[in-house]
């Protein structure tokens, strides 16, 4: 765990490789941990950049819990939702969106209505729409997750900030610059506050809103 949150993905993957190869001795007492060290390998190859293998092992995920009889827990929505991350940073977007709104289905079944991941996955599913091109089914979809992460965060917590710049991204695509100004210029505020002047999020950030603030004009 330390190495993945120190952004050492490699040696973060043969840890978990060689975690997997213990569990494997004894593949039918350990189904369940193996199940989630295959995610868990998943995540840390989707963070090093290698979406392919990534997929690969959320797909394997799905396959072991499915073997299990795990046809709708909580685990199972996670390794939807990471797949179909990985299938969108390969342009697969079909099956991505089949992925993720039955992850958004399951999590609502499970969770509460405002939970975070609702929130993220409400986020993803708006990106996978935005890259298509699809600006008001991603609107609704960031405006859905905003509204979550204000009522459950507050108003100057970080999710809340990259949702509204999601948002006013999406409102620059449909030319609605005076709204997207707005936007930009609450989440840069809270980003400079949280990150500080110099971060890179938030020289991204004021570009979009100098850029929206000028064709707002």
């Amino acid at each position: 765990l330390s190495e993945f949150l120190e952004g050492r993905f490699e040696s973060a993957e043969r840890y978990q490789l060689r975690a997997l190869a213990i569990l494997e001795n004894d593949c039918e007492r350990n189904a369940a941990a193996i199940a989630e060290g295959v995610s868990n390998l998943g995540v840390i190859q989707a963070a090093a950049g290698g979406y392919a293998q990534a997929a690969g092992a959320f797909e394997r995920a799905l396959d072991l819990r499915r073997r299990m009889g795990d046809q709708g827990s909580i685990a199972v929505a996670r390794d939807q939702g990471h797949l179909a991350e990985a299938y969108a940073q390969r342009l697969q977007f079909a099956e991505a969106e089949r992925l993720a709104e039955s992850s958004l289905e399951r999590r609502r079944e499970l969770l509460p209505a405002k939970h975070p991941e609702i929130a993220t996955t409400l986020n993803n599913l708006g990106d996978m729409m935005r890259a298509q091109g699809q600006a008001k089914q991603a609107e609704s979809l960031f405006r859905d997750a905003l509204a979550i992460w204000t009522s459950e965060a507050g108003p100057n917590h970080l999710e809340t900030a990259v949702s509204q710049y999601n948002l006013a991204m999406t409102l620059a695509d449909e030319g609605r610059y005076g709204e997207a100004e707005q936007l930009f210029g609450k989440s840069l505020e809270t980003l400079r506050m949280r990150l500080g002047p110099n971060h890179p999020q938030v020289g991204d950030v004021s570009r979009a809103y100098e850029r929206a603030r000028t064709l707002a004009r």
